[in-house]
């Protein structure tokens, strides 16, 4: 299922974007269709996008990552997308979602997880929005260009590379918010000393660090806090 939607919102994302090269989009979408039909079992793919990479000419990061593709067999389908298109399709398919729900319900009731073991229909509940509410909200600044309130970016719930470069709430402050059993495990049992055999966990490395963590930061209330609250 993943997969599909991934490719889906690949095809949709392709057909947007006019203003490149015709060759480039054309390119990736040829490499992306081979890989399923030879069915690559190592196709690996990057979410590298032109803004992390500093490259303003998306149609030289395509033929850049497309010509990579050939060589290693490594597919970076976003490569050639601004993050603003990237957050703009979330948020247009979060919109599609909310306007076919009938026909989510209907599919969820074809599938055996939609029905009682004796056969009556399950409740088919929405979601509130297709967007992983670890990205808080898609707003826009006065440019239009759209952000993420909250993580800009997601990997691995448990990885801190370049956490001393984060301001607070950091990343580990909104897991001990959205999972705090989880938050309690990476903090202070994720490890084991060898010698000793205590546990341990990310709480020793951003002691070291010099990185705040246990302690609850305080959070500065914003003008749009003020305003949504008043209304």
């Amino acid at each position: 299922m993943d997969q599909l939607i991934f490719t889906e919102s690949g095809d949709f994302l392709l057909e947007r974007v006019e203003h490149l090269d015709a060759k480039a989009p054309k390119y990736l979408h040829e490499a992306w269709r081979k890989a399923k039909q030879d069915k690559i079992k190592n196709f690996k793919g990057l979410q590298d996008m032109p803004y992390e990479k500093k490259i303003e000419r998306q149609k030289d990061i395509a033929f850049e990552f497309f010509d990579e593709m050939q060589k290693t067999g490594r597919s970076c389908p976003f490569a050639i997308f601004l993050r603003d298109d990237v957050l703009r399709l979330a948020q247009e398919m979060d919109e599609w979602y909310h306007s076919h729900l009938d026909m989510f319900e209907k599919k969820f009731h074809e599938q055996l997880y939609g029905h009682y073991p004796d056969g009556r229909l399950k409740e088919y509940k929405p979601v509130e929005s297709i967007i992983p509410l670890i990205y808080g909200e898609i707003r826009q600044y006065e440019d239009g260009t759209r952000y993420t309130t909250k993580a800009q970016r997601t990997g691995c719930s448990m990885c801190g590379f370049g956490i001393h470069l984060e301001k607070r709430p950091h990343r580990f402050d909104r897991l001990r918010q959205t999972n705090p059993k989880e938050w309690e495990f990476l903090m202070y049992r994720c490890c084991v000393d060898e010698q000793t055999g205590e546990r341990y966990g990310w709480g020793r490395v951003l002691d070291y660090i010099g990185v705040g963590w246990e302690d609850i930061p305080p959070v500065q209330m914003t003008i749009e806090d003020y305003l949504g609250g008043a209304q």
